[in-house]
C-alpha cells in the first residue's frame, strides 16, 4: 500500500489518512463478518443480515458511541449483536404485538425527526405482511432500539 501511495505522489497526510481508512474498512469488514458467522451458528442468518443492514445505515446516517480500540468496538459490537440475536430467539410473541412495536417505533422516529429511518420500518413491516417474515421486521425493531440506547449513551455518558 505505501508504494501505491508514493507512487501517486501523496503527501505524509494523504499516506495517513489512506492507512486509517482502510483500517477502519477492515476492522468493519471484520465486525460484518463475525457478526454473519454468529448469525449462522445460532440459526439466524436472515436476521442477521437485516440487523446489519438496519443498525449500519443508521449508524451511518446518526453516528454513535465509539470504543477507544478497534479490538473494544468489535468486543462491543459482538457482545451487543448477540445479546440481540439471543432476545429475538427468544421472543414468543403474538404477531401483533410487532405491529404495535414497530408502529410506537414509527412514531417515536417521526417525533425524533428522523425521517430517513421511517422508510425501514416500513419495508419492515411490509415484508412481514407480504413475505410472513418476522426476521425483517424484528431486526429493524430491535436495531433501532439498541441504536436509540448506545446514541443516549454517548451524549450522557456516567463519569
Amino acid at each position: 500500500m505505501k508504494k501505491w501511495i508514493q507512487s501517486n505522489n501523496h503527501t505524509q497526510y494523504d499516506e495517513d489518512v489512506i492507512i486509517y481508512g482502510f483500517q477502519v474498512l477492515m476492522f468493519n469488514l471484520l465486525s460484518v463478518l463475525l457478526m454473519l458467522i454468529v448469525s449462522y451458528i445460532n440459526n439466524t442468518l436472515q436476521f442477521g443480515i437485516w440487523f446489519i443492514v438496519f443498525f449500519g445505515i443508521m449508524r451511518i446516517r446518526y453516528g454513535g458511541i465509539h470504543c477507544k480500540t478497534p479490538i473494544g468496538c468489535i468486543l462491543v459490537m459482538m457482545t451487543v449483536f448477540e445479546i440481540t440475536t439471543l432476545i429475538y430467539k427468544v421472543t414468543f410473541i403474538p404477531v401483533y404485538f410487532y405491529y404495535i412495536f414497530s408502529i410506537i417505533t414509527l412514531v417515536y422516529i417521526l417525533y425524533k425527526k428522523q425521517k430517513e429511518i421511517v422508510l425501514f420500518g416500513v419495508i419492515g413491516i411490509l415484508g412481514n405482511i407480504f413475505f410472513e417474515n418476522r426476521d425483517m421486521l424484528m431486526s429493524f425493531c430491535l436495531a433501532y432500539v439498541l441504536f436509540q440506547i448506545l446514541y443516549y449513551l454517548k451524549f450522557h455518558q456516567l463519569h
